[in-house]
C-alpha cells in the first residue's frame, strides 16, 4: 500500500497543524541559548511550517521552505519569503548562501536524509550553523512502551477512525537516535557543536535535557560547517 501523492497536503492542512506549537516559547529559548554569540545574516528554514521561528531573527533575511501550499500562504501572509520545494531533491540555492539553516521536526518526514544534509552543507557558508530538532525513538517513554507491548510513539503507522476507514498516522518516514544524528553529521563533514534533550515538563527539562539526553522525548542539535 502506498500513500496518495497529495497525502502531505491533506495532513498538513488539518486543524491540528493550524494550532500553535505549545512548546514554541521553550524551543525558541533553547535555540537562542545554543546560538548565543552567533548572529546570522541569512536564515533558511527547511520545513518552515507557518514560519513561527522567524520571530527569533527579526533583523535577518529569513527564507521559509515547505512542501505544503497552505503553509507557504501562511508564511507569505506574515510578509516572509517562502517557497514550495521538495526536500527529497537538490535544493535550488547556490553554494555558500546561508549562515544558518533550520530543520525543525522535518528530517523524520524525509526519505533520503543523507542527501538532504549533504545539500545543507553545500549551501551553508564556512562556519555556518545547522540546527535540527527531531523526535527520539530511544526515549524513555518509547522504551517503556515496548516493554508494555506497544509500538513506540512518533513512527509512521495506520489507524482506523470511527467509521472504520483506514488513515495514516504520524507520517514519520524515518526515526532517529542521538548516535544516528551524530553519524549523519560526521558522514557529511559537519562538526557537532552540541546535542541536547528537548522535553516538556519541569522534570524532563531539568533531568533529560542535559544529563540523560539519550532518553529524551526529542533531540536538538547544532552543527557547524567548519571547512
Amino acid at each position: 500500500m502506498t500513500k496518495p501523492k497529495d497525502f502531505k497536503n491533506k495532513k498538513f492542512t488539518s486543524n491540528y497543524y493550524k494550532l500553535e506549537n505549545p512548546h514554541h516559547i521553550y524551543i525558541t529559548k533553547r535555540i537562542n541559548e545554543i546560538l548565543k554569540g552567533f548572529t546570522p545574516k541569512k536564515v533558511l528554514d527547511l520545513g518552515g511550517g507557518n514560519g513561527e521561528y522567524s520571530s527569533i531573527f527579526p533583523n535577518t533575511e529569513y527564507i521559509g521552505v515547505d512542501c505544503v501550499d497552505e503553509q507557504i500562504r501562511r508564511m507569505r501572509s506574515k510578509g516572509l519569503k517562502a517557497f514550495k520545494l521538495d526536500l527529497e531533491k537538490k535544493i535550488p540555492f547556490k553554494d555558500n548562501s546561508f549562515d544558518l539553516i533550520l530543520l525543525m521536526d522535518t528530517i523524520e518526514h524525509i526519505y533520503n536524509n543523507f542527501l538532504l544534509i549533504k545539500e545543507v552543507r553545500r549551501i551553508l557558508i564556512k562556519h555556518g550553523r545547522l540546527i535540527i530538532t527531531v523526535p527520539n525513538i530511544s526515549s524513555l517513554y518509547n522504551r517503556l512502551n515496548l516493554l508494555r507491548g506497544y509500538k513506540p510513539a512518533n513512527i509512521d503507522s495506520f489507524r482506523y477512525d470511527d467509521n472504520s476507514d483506514l488513515k495514516y498516522g504520524e507520517d514519520h518516514i524515518n526515526v532517529f537516535t542521538k548516535n544516528e544524528l551524530k553519524l549523519i553529521l560526521e558522514k557529511n563533514k559537519l562538526k557537532l557543536l552540541t546535542i541536547q534533550g528537548l522535553n516538556s515538563g519541569i522534570l524532563g527539562r531539568n533531568l533529560f535535557d542535559k544529563f540523560l539526553v539519550g532518553l529524551s522525548s526529542s533531540l536538538i542539535l547544532c552543527g557547524e560547517k567548519s571547512n
